[in-house]
């Protein structure tokens, strides 16, 4: 009876342990969770709570005064106003709640009514996307940061191609675009957008993230010319729409690791593209490089025809980035 018993806790032993640091840790991560200063409501908003903000800064203060004392053998008024504020200014610079940074999903303005009438609107900031909804899709769209240059140029094809990339559904006759790595503040941005028919439909911007401190980068929409007939190797991109690519045309893949994908059809693109959005109808052919697996894709076209990409691009520091397509015949 006894070696049952002992038998049993060596199975049970270790899994009771577990329950409990398991349990421990919950323990404390609820406790933190009520008393930490910083959180959000149920809709992800930001919010501080004043009472547990100002406990949080005195106590960090009073911390970095000790470190400081215990270094220096010294203590004193000033240590401690210097500690408080070193703590807030460094809570403010890892938190996005006291950034300051907010951006609403709104319509940023509704485009004039009219085949070939063009709109412009200006922003003071980038959003991380911006989409519409229009029956018959826009002629043209075009997005100038002032100071970075061009980030979004691209005419109707293009639209219906970037629009559905990486969705996993589709709203009908509405088109999505990725402009950054999130919301970028002090930007002015003019909009140009170029309408296609008797409609009025509304810009709307949104955004779920903040850029990144110190790591702004744009997702680039530019055209890229495909020279045929021959061959035009296409590199540094994160997405490639070929909407005009015909039937004996094909795309041969080098990918990072050697691998190698030869005489790819546009039926054999549409296929693969299934791995990564909801919308494939043609004439969707996109090769996704999100994953940066892509060394090269060598198109090998009939005719000279129209391609589009998408790279990600850093600001150049006292320049323009590059408008320039990443092709080579």
């Amino acid at each position: 009876m006894f070696q049952a018993i002992v038998a049993a806790l060596r199975f049970a032993g270790p899994a009771a342990i577990g329950y409990f640091i398991n349990d421990v840790f919950g323990a404390v991560s609820k406790f933190w969770t009520s008393l930490n200063p910083f959180t959000t409501d149920g809709e992800g908003n930001d919010v501080v709570k004043p009472i547990l903000a100002v406990v949080y800064f005195i106590v960090a203060g009073l911390l970095i005064v000790i470190v400081i004392g215990f270094l220096q053998g010294k203590k004193s008024l000033k240590k401690i106003l210097m500690g408080i504020s070193i703590a807030g200014i460094f809570y403010s610079w890892i938190h996005p709640s006291l950034a300051g940074v907010h951006e609403y999903a709104q319509v940023l303005f509704t485009l004039t009514t009219g085949s070939a009438i063009l709109t412009q609107q200006n922003s003071t900031y980038v959003p991380k996307y911006f989409w519409y909804t229009a029956a018959t899709q826009l002629t043209e769209v075009k997005l100038t940061v002032q100071g970075d240059g061009v980030v979004f140029d691209i005419d109707s094809n293009g639209l219906s191609q970037i629009g559905v990339i990486r969705l996993l559904g589709n709203v009908t006759n509405t088109y999505l675009y990725r402009l950054a790595n999130g919301l970028v503040p002090q930007k002015n941005v003019v909009w140009e957008i170029t309408n296609s028919a008797a409609q009025t439909p509304n810009i709307y911007v949104s955004t779920d993230q903040s850029q990144p401190k110190g790591s702004l980068v744009y997702l680039q929409a530019i055209r890229q010319p495909i020279v045929g007939p021959g061959g035009t190797d296409i590199t540094n991109f994160a997405t490639l729409s070929l909407p005009s690519l015909a039937a004996a045309d094909y795309i041969n893949i080098l990918y990072s690791d050697g691998t190698q994908q030869s005489n790819m059809t546009r039926a054999d693109i549409q296929s693969m593209l299934q791995l990564s959005q909801n919308v494939v109808n043609t004439p969707v052919y996109v090769i996704d490089n999100y994953g940066k697996r892509i060394v090269k894709a060598s198109c090998q076209v009939g005719t000279t025809q129209t391609g589009y990409i998408q790279r990600w691009v850093q600001p150049v520091p006292n320049g323009m980035i590059s408008q320039a397509p990443v092709a080579r015949g």
